[in-house]
């Protein structure tokens, strides 16, 4: 609780308002995961401009950087006995990286399990890139996201029309933080206070975000931004 605080001071306070302190864990472990998914998904999108990508990505997202799977599914002559061997698993599919962490589930979703924490400032560094990757096109003239416009699609006449579907809140987050404090600026101070409270988040994620922003600050033209945040 000491070395990754904020998500447990969070969880006390559940605990303060009368939840037991599994139902605050798992409130706020599921409500990070969604978010952290809609946000991958978003990403996808912003970069490649496919929707598709945003999918395959959230979905990706579950096999951890892992293949391992494909081989164990391979083995099996039908889906079924396939579906069936995966109920009776009581074991982590061997990942393939020669680390110690292969015995106790690194390299597997479980690390989301044991390290409730970790889900939200991946959340928390998804959010940056997405600002920062966002502020980068609207300064080159591309268009922000595709998620941020209606969607196309076509009537029965072969004629285009408009989706009125809603567009996710946690998806449009990072382009707003920027309109809610005065511009650019205020957006990157924002992502400042974001940045500095991250280790109290998870101190690993602190170190990575750092490394996502330098190469960042190589790729974009943003450097001034960058460098001061």
């Amino acid at each position: 609780i000491l070395y990754h605080f904020m998500f447990y001071f969070q969880v006390g306070n559940l605990t303060f308002l009368g939840l037991q302190p599994a139902q605050a864990n798992n409130i706020l472990s599921i409500g990070s995961m969604v978010s952290l998914l809609a946000l991958v998904m978003s990403l996808g999108r912003c970069v490649f401009r496919s929707a598709a990508v945003g999918r395959l990505g959230a979905v990706l997202f579950f096999f951890h950087g892992s293949l391992s799977f494909a081989p164990f599914l391979a083995g099996f002559s039908s889906a079924t006995k396939a579906l069936t061997a995966v109920g009776r698993l009581d074991h982590w599919l061997g990942s393939g990286f020669p680390y110690r962490g292969e015995e106790w589930g690194i390299w597997t979703l479980g690390v989301f399990l044991n390290q409730r924490h970790l889900t939200s400032a991946l959340g928390l560094l998804m959010v940056v890139v997405l600002y920062v990757l966002r502020q980068a096109q609207s300064r080159t003239g591309v268009a922000a996201s595709i998620n941020l416009q209606p969607e196309p699609c076509v009537e029965a006449s072969g004629g285009p029309t408009v989706s009125n579907r809603p567009v996710p809140a946690i998806t449009r987050f990072p382009q707003l933080l920027g309109r809610l404090l005065g511009g650019s600026r205020g957006g990157y101070l924002l992502l400042s206070l974001v940045l500095g409270l991250m280790p109290y988040w998870n101190s690993a994620i602190f170190l990575a975000t750092g490394v996502v922003l330098f190469v960042l600050l190589l790729l974009l033209p943003c450097g001034p931004q960058l460098i001061w945040t």
